[in-house]
């Protein structure tokens, strides 16, 4: 069951690790540091490890090893539409496998939708991306996203965030930004392998809620 976050829930990941590469697993010690408040740092994230990095390295020269692109050629990402959010609200709880619906909530796709967008494959829509831009900054913000479970790991999500990159740069933002919650270790994943920054900040979302902040510059 994919783990839900307040705000960015990336499922899909990376695909499996190539041949003869054990992908490291988390340690059972979450533990992290606070940056607001100053606290010690405790221990390495388990993404920041050596085996971690080495296990990214590989599944990145895997990716652009040709083995998914004609696969990628067939992705096409195109604007949110009335019937595509109708159709997103019937089937994000069972895509998620858990009570998702609330954060695709209509001011997504009513007063915040003019950068959302769907992919389709042969016609049929197998994944969204509700974004907006926030004006201080401003800042291209990815709120939700979501991969119908039979195209994961074909690289949906990654065509997703090239067309809301570009729909964000056209738009003369800064820089992209968008949260997860700790254990999200997918989300980290694939947000690395894209070029985002990743920081762990404390109280972010309330005091002893800590969150995961992805951010990228856009900045020339």
């Amino acid at each position: 069951m994919p783990r839900i976050a307040d705000d960015l829930g990336i499922t899909e990941g990376l695909p499996a690790a190539p041949r003869g590469l054990h992908r490291p697993d988390p340690p059972r010690d979450r533990r992290y540091a606070s940056r607001s408040q100053g606290g010690p740092e405790l221990r390495t994230p388990w993404y920041r490890s050596a085996s971690s990095r080495a296990w990214l390295a590989a599944t990145n020269a895997y990716e652009g090893s040709g083995a998914h692109d004609m696969r990628d050629k067939d992705i096409t990402t195109r604007p949110l539409t009335k019937a595509d959010y109708d159709y997103i609200v019937r089937v994000i709880d069972k895509w998620w496998q858990g009570p998702t619906n609330a954060l695709a909530h209509p001011v997504y796709f009513y007063e915040l939708g003019d950068l959302a967008m769907v992919a389709e494959i042969a016609g049929r829509v197998v994944g969204f991306l509700l974004g907006f831009i926030a004006h201080r900054g401003p800042t291209g913000y990815v709120h939700l996203v979501g991969i119908h479970p039979d195209f994961r790991r074909q690289h949906v999500g990654t065509r997703l965030y090239e067309g809301f990159e570009k729909a964000a740069a056209r738009e003369r933002c800064a820089s992209l930004k968008a949260i997860t919650t700790l254990g999200n270790e997918g989300s980290v994943r694939f947000h690395e392998a894209l070029g985002w920054k990743v920081e762990e900040v404390a109280d972010y979302a309330g005091p002893g809620r800590t969150r995961i902040i992805f951010t990228k510059s856009l900045a020339n």
